[in-house]
């Protein structure tokens, strides 16, 4: 056997059928999934014990953790 027999096809968005819209589609809730879990807990946490309002000090207080 030779490397050449043995490499797999490969494919792209194009040959699934998904356009350049549903590709960034795609991408953009891949992200915000992965920002939702990331901030949800400490939103969840940190928010009540800081009194449940929202200001510029729990913004300062939750950005540097991710």
């Amino acid at each position: 056997f030779t490397a050449s027999s043995l490499s797999l096809p490969t494919l792209s968005w194009a040959d699934l059928g998904m356009g350049r819209l549903t590709g960034r589609l795609f991408v953009f809730f891949t992200t915000c999934l992965i920002a939702f879990i990331a901030y949800s807990s400490q939103i969840f946490v940190i928010w009540p014990w800081y009194g449940r309002e929202f200001s510029v000090e729990l913004l300062e207080l939750l950005l540097p953790f991710k």
